[in-house]
């Protein structure tokens, strides 16, 4: 099967003019620069990026993935040359007709190198979305943005609840790491995140996360996939949740967020879950989730596509003492982003002596203080364990 068959077969394309008054748009306005899904074959190189919508429970009236877009529509655009194409929703009798139809989608799309904006309505997605990457036969960075950690109960490990677990147990294992980012403290068992640190996963709490926030971007920068629960915004940016909080990220941060996994040279693919319109006042959850996918999709034309290892030479270099026995951390630094990486050994490994771990500038300064940064420490525990 082709893809133009594919798509043709499982997604039903969008009306752009029942969702906005194109007409009325300016010419810079995403509705007037995006391409939309007319039956055509898709060539590799023709798009960078595809819209995706997803609805596995179309009982409501106003359907999520709709309401965002015509927010989005509507948003101006300041890149000359965009290259995104609306491809429509996934089409299917059933939850399961749905599922299996997005991950015959996806698989394709991600073959075809297209960078996959999707929109969802329930998180479960989130392992569909993972087990489409099992096609490029790599191993992946994934990272879940949730106020909880929706593991199920942590002893449980059948439990259909968690697509947490069923990511971890998944075979063949491809997942090369798991970030948990701004989970709240007081929601969350402790003993859901001793077992992902045991695992060796990263989890960061949500204040961790707001004291700096450039503390997200190292964290993105190698990831391959990001998947958004809405229930991570505070209740007062977006009311279109169903675990409504008066704690939590506000617009303007996941709007960074969006920034740092776009200008990630690795993400293939950010979604966005969990948005209830029936209960968004004024439409304010659609206007963040349309903003957030606007500064991704931004950020995405900013890449830089940087490779430390094989460039070495071309970054400024900082070693750093940590004791008085001459043991170092080797810091570098790119001279066109400004985005650092330190040197973490391997051991044991005949083939590398190190490798280069992403990392902020805090991380710089700590090492200078002559103490070890968790960034390396963690890094260093996980390489040498695998």
């Amino acid at each position: 099967m082709t893809s133009i068959d594919v798509i043709n077969n499982f997604v039903r394309p969008v009306s752009p003019t029942s969702l906005a008054e194109i007409k009325k748009l300016n010419i810079n306005q995403w509705g007037h620069r995006i391409a939309f899904n007319k039956g055509e074959a898709l060539v590799k190189g023709q798009y960078d990026l595809a819209i995706i919508g997803l609805n596995i429970n179309p009982s409501t009236e106003i359907s999520p993935v709709d309401a965002v877009r015509q927010e989005l529509y509507q948003l101006y655009t300041w890149k000359d040359k965009m290259k995104v194409v609306d491809l429509g929703d996934i089409q299917g009798k059933s939850p399961k007709d749905v599922i299996i139809a997005f991950e015959t989608v996806f698989r394709e799309l991600l073959a075809l190198d297209l960078c996959c904006v999707i929109i969802g309505d329930v998180q479960e997605l989130t392992y569909y979305q993972f087990k489409s990457y099992e096609a490029l036969e790599k191993d992946i960075c994934v990272a879940v943005v949730d106020e909880k950690i929706d593991g199920g109960e942590v002893n449980r490990r059948t439990d259909n609840s968690s697509y947490i677990y069923k990511m971890f147990s998944h075979q063949p294992n491809f997942l090369k790491n798991y970030q948990q980012l701004a989970y709240q403290t007081f929601l969350v068992n402790p003993n859901q995140v001793d077992v992902l640190r045991k695992k060796q996963f990263e989890c960061y709490r949500l204040g961790y996360l707001l004291d700096d926030l450039r503390r997200l971007e190292p964290v993105l920068r190698n990831t391959d996939m990001v998947s958004v629960d809405v229930s991570c915004l505070r209740y007062a940016d977006a009311p279109g949740q169903v675990s409504a909080s008066p704690n939590g990220f506000s617009a303007h941060d996941l709007c960074r967020l969006g920034r740092y996994a776009g200008v990630s040279d690795t993400v293939s693919s950010f979604a966005v879950y969990e948005y209830l319109p029936q209960l968004d006042n004024g439409g304010l959850t659609a206007k963040v989730i349309a903003q957030t996918i606007w500064h991704f999709v931004n950020a995405y034309y900013d890449r830089h596509y940087e490779d430390p290892e094989a460039y070495e030479e071309d970054y400024l270099r900082y070693n750093v003492n940590i004791n008085d026995q001459g043991e170092e951390i080797v810091f570098i630094k790119s001279p066109r982003t400004g985005r650092w990486w330190m040197r973490v050994p391997l051991m044991g490994n005949e083939e590398k002596n190190y490798e280069y771990v992403a990392c902020t500038e805090e991380d710089y300064e700590i090492a200078t203080k002559r103490e070890i940064p968790d960034r390396w420490m963690q890094a260093f525990v996980k390489l040498s364990a695998s």
